[in-house]
């Protein structure tokens, strides 16, 4: 469901608004993951890749990002972890445009060591979402590697903009057990 959509259900059904206003502050939020995170928790957050490649992305997501077909992109799954627990609290799935528009940033992406909020913070870039859809999704591999033994996970996916070039296509699935890692 759209950005909006949500936020309406939320109003009006008893299911929805019984979620934790974290979960809805981070499914709703406009700032980095990263940052956000980092408020919440009282700590920095880290990266865990899982997996990263260069791919040529369906046409759909070619579409998306306003690429030509065939262009490679950077495709990239891991986690965002707390760095003194190392608890996943967030997993990130992601392609990236190869653009060497922001080649600085092209390399840090590259490295696959960073939270891809971290680098837009560093390096002062103009990030803008789009295209925000919010939904709960059987995700059991993920909700597993997130500590959960419900599958339902709550996730957003939406496009990035950077500097108003389309950058990149995200999906975020948040942790269950979220609220149980911020300090008292």
């Amino acid at each position: 469901m759209s950005r909006e959509s949500f936020c309406n259900t939320c109003k009006i059904d008893p299911t929805q608004t019984a979620l934790s206003p974290l979960l809805r502050l981070l499914l709703l939020s406009d700032g980095t993951m990263t940052h956000i995170l980092e408020t919440l928790f009282l700590e920095k957050i880290g990266f865990e890749l899982k997996e990263q490649s260069e791919i040529i992305p369906s046409e759909e997501d070619a579409h998306r990002l306003s690429i030509p077909k065939g262009e490679k992109v950077i495709k990239r799954q891991g986690w965002l972890v707390m760095k003194k627990s190392q608890k996943r609290v967030l997993y990130v799935d992601s392609i990236l445009s190869c653009s060497q528009r922001f080649p600085s940033f092209y390399q840090e992406i590259s490295l696959g060591e960073k939270p891809l909020g971290q680098i837009i913070e560093d390096q002062n870039l103009l990030a803008r979402r789009d295209q925000i859809e919010i939904g709960r999704f059987p995700l059991h591999q993920i909700a597993g590697e997130l500590g959960s033994s419900d599958p339902l996970i709550w996730a957003r996916r939406y496009r990035l903009t950077i500097s108003g070039e389309r950058y990149a296509l995200l999906f975020e699935a948040v942790s269950p057990k979220i609220v149980d890692c911020i300090p008292a």
